[in-house]
């Protein structure tokens, strides 16, 4: 009889309340044998049971009060998701909108334009080459009178474009166009003569073939006098030619072919699809879809990178090392590099995986990587804090603040990989045309430490990343003047004024829509120098000693490591979204802003209408 008091204690309808206690009644006369009886005594016991029992039951209905206290909480309610819903379809159309697809309405464009990306070449001209070689003079410290800038317009284009499921294939062409208007009053890159480095002297030499240099060229230096162009975009070389000629004289044609006779650029002006084809050999693959779109898979064909040794920058097809092989990256790491290395393919870096392809391409300037597992960021869904701190101030006094990853991962073929960028300003953010951004600088110590096994075949100091294996003889890359490296290094020369303003790496990111606004990727390449102790060349009785420099080999014939960092020159390759980009971002970003805080106004001023 229990179950007749257990729809009092809960919220039971009209109909629950007759069942259970027709299910007791019936209960109660189970023993009658007259069917008839027994069902006239059920009915008889349901009515009267069920009507003492209603009468329990509260027949109030809710009061208008309450009604509109549960108006005011969906008004509330409202008020937070709505905003959240408006930036979500926001970001959603921003996803959707860097698929790279092959279907029109998602299309991206694949060419950029000229002028929106301004390359800018920077030498250090050497005064006291003499000086510095004889250690004669009041000073053997190097001193360096800074030339430039050289500016080119920059023109990009991807061609052969194939799409495979989630991810997309091409070829990319690079091409410079020499622009005086915004290079210094009076500049030509080939009429101007700087003293620099020999790279050709530097390789022979490494290569102990001193005596080699001596008689092709007629002197043993570490200097030559070149045009900025052919100090930066390389060429033929005579010394090299003749070298080579003279290698293949004395029966020694592989290291003849291993030498070439052009000197490689610290970039390449592709002026053709045809030179692009055959200096990549296969195409890169990016990552198509969503957060993870624009992100390498494959660099020229392999899961890793590597250089070729011998390139050829004269458009000459068959001086090209042959396309890589796929099948090299499946072999043991052993057998797949032996292989690459007999068709002129070397690991960039020391090791597989520190050679191994990832981070976002910097052509595709929208990493919505840096957007990922951020929505509703500022609002209620990031934490209440924020809610009442941010979100509730900034809708009547101010804008609202967003927040990025602390940190993106680029790849840079400059470099042959990726490199961290992190958010190292206090507070992240910065101004730039009426928006707020946030700069996410090259990240310290993260891939330019001292002695990494991975990263360096020779010790170098903080700050300076070791190109030797993809260069093919010492080269180092740092920051401009040595900007935020080993300050050691920037006593061993004279005439660097290092400074953040001109001469740090950055990304400048509009963090709710991962927009870039502007970037600056500054990078100075330096050669590693040394005292060979080469005899002297009959020719003019130069020789290869050099006090200024540390020696080369020790007493034992040991190759030493720890040379002289001697700076070249830099890029300084800048970007910036154009003024129309600009205004319709703005434009976008209000709209949307607007949209939010109008729904949250109306609804939240709706509920307080309620409670009142």
């Amino acid at each position: 009889r229990l179950l007749v008091l257990l729809p009092s204690f809960l919220p039971a309808s009209k109909k629950a309340a007759c069942f259970f206690v027709k299910v007791m009644a019936a209960a109660d006369y189970a023993y009658m044998e007259d069917e008839e009886a027994k069902e006239e005594e059920v009915s008889a016991s349901v009515r009267k049971k069920a009507s003492s029992f209603l009468v329990l039951l509260p027949r109030r209905r809710p009061s208008r009060a309450a009604l509109w206290l549960m108006v005011s909480v969906v008004c509330f309610s409202l008020a937070l998701l709505l905003p959240a819903l408006v930036e979500w379809q926001f970001r959603s159309g921003l996803v959707a909108s860097v698929d790279l697809t092959d279907e029109g309405e998602t299309e991206k464009s694949f060419t950029r334009e000229d002028g929106q990306v301004i390359y800018s070449i920077y030498y250090f001209d050497l005064q006291n080459a003499d000086q510095v070689l004889q250690g004669e003079g009041a000073t053997t410290e190097p001193i360096l009178v800074q030339r430039g800038p050289y500016a080119y317009l920059e023109s990009y284009e991807m061609f052969d474009i194939e799409f495979h499921g989630a991810t997309m294939k091409f070829f990319e062409q690079k091409w410079y166009e020499f622009d005086p208007s915004k290079s210094c009053g009076g500049c030509d890159d080939t009429k101007d003569y700087i003293t620099t480095v020999d790279l050709v002297a530097v390789e022979l030499l490494e290569a102990q073939l001193g005596s080699v240099l001596c008689q092709t060229k007629r002197t043993v230096s570490p200097f030559v006098r070149k045009t900025i162009h052919d100090a930066h975009w390389g060429g033929p070389d005579a010394t090299l030619e003749a070298a080579s000629s003279l290698l293949e004289r004395l029966n020694q044609t592989k290291r003849a072919k291993l030498l070439g006779t052009t000197v490689p650029g610290f970039e390449t002006n592709t002026t053709s699809q045809e030179m692009a084809r055959h200096s990549s050999g296969l195409r890169d693959e990016v990552r198509t879809r969503k957060a993870k779109s624009m992100r390498y898979e494959k660099y020229k064909g392999s899961n890793f990178v590597r250089a070729c040794l011998s390139p050829s920058i004269t458009g000459d097809p068959s001086a090209y090392c042959p396309p890589q092989d796929p099948a090299w990256d499946d072999m043991p790491a052993t057998e797949g590099e032996a292989l690459a290395l007999e068709s002129g393919w070397t690991l960039a870096y020391a090791t597989r995986d520190a050679a191994r392809v990832h981070g976002a391409s910097p052509t595709f300037v929208k990493p919505l990587e840096l957007n990922k597992g951020n929505f509703g960021r500022g609002l209620f869904f990031a934490s209440p804090k924020l809610f009442f701190n941010q979100f509730l101030p900034t809708v009547f006094f101010g804008e609202r603040r967003y927040r990025g990853k602390p940190s993106i991962h680029v790849f840079i073929d400059s470099v042959y990989r990726s490199l961290k960028f992190s958010r190292t300003l206090k507070d992240g953010r910065i101004s730039r045309r009426g928006l707020p951004l946030e700069r996410y600088q090259l990240d310290r110590g993260s891939q330019l430490e001292t002695g990494h096994p991975d990263y360096d075949q020779l010790s170098t100091p903080y700050g300076v990343l070791n190109l030797t294996r993809a260069a093919g003889l010492p080269l180092f890359a740092t920051q401009p003047h040595f900007f935020d490296s080993d300050a050691s290094l920037q006593s061993l020369v004279t005439g660097l004024t290092p400074s953040r303003a001109d001469h740090n790496t950055y990304i400048d990111v509009e963090p709710r829509s991962g927009e870039v606004f502007a970037a600056a990727e500054r990078l100075q390449f330096n050669a590693l120098l040394f005292d060979y102790k080469a005899p002297a060349c009959r020719f003019d009785g130069s020789s290869g000693d050099w006090p200024a420099f540390p020696d080369r080999f020790d007493t034992n014939g040991t190759r030493q490591e720890d040379g002289f960092v001697y700076p070249i020159g830099y890029i300084d390759q800048a970007y910036a979204l154009d003024e129309s980009s600009v205004e319709e971002l703005k434009s976008d970003l209000k709209l949307i802003d607007d949209a939010a805080d109008a729904s949250f106004l109306i609804f939240f001023l709706a509920g307080l209408l309620c409670l009142a």
